[in-house]
């Protein structure tokens, strides 16, 4: 294994924290705060469902259960982080007459916090491709 491989499954393992975190929040914990947010259980629980099963895939890349390339996985996961990233602006705008603050503020943050990791993803993964 080569040290740019080893890299790339440590991204991998970042972005499979990472969706935890959000499966936990959306699935759990926002649920839990109806005083706070706004969002609809309909909303939250399959966000929280798509971000389990980025974590399981990010960590099955990382892992080697699957039979991509690191490379190859971390560009798969980070367009799959982008359309979620446009199923959560498209929940907020769905949903915008129920919203509050909190929720601007929580959802607003993940998406930049997702899309950035994302950028990263796809530039990692097109210069292991061009590294011999």
């Amino acid at each position: 294994m080569n040290s740019i491989d080893d890299s790339l499954r440590r991204w991998l393992l970042l972005d499979a924290l990472g969706a935890t975190v959000s499966a936990v929040s959306l699935g759990l914990i926002l649920p839990a705060l109806d005083d706070f947010i706004g969002m609809p259980r309909v909303a939250l629980i399959p966000l929280a469902l798509i971000a389990a099963v980025f974590a399981l895939t990010s960590m099955a890349g990382a892992l080697r259960l699957l039979e991509l390339s690191p490379a190859r996985h971390l560009k798969r996961i980070a367009f799959a982080n982008l359309l979620y990233c446009l199923v959560t602006i498209g929940c907020l705008f769905a949903f915008s007459t129920e919203l509050m603050l909190f929720d601007y503020l929580y959802f607003v943050g993940e998406v930049l916090l997702v899309m950035l990791l994302a950028m990263k993803e796809l530039n990692l993964a097109r210069n292991a491709k061009t590294k011999p």
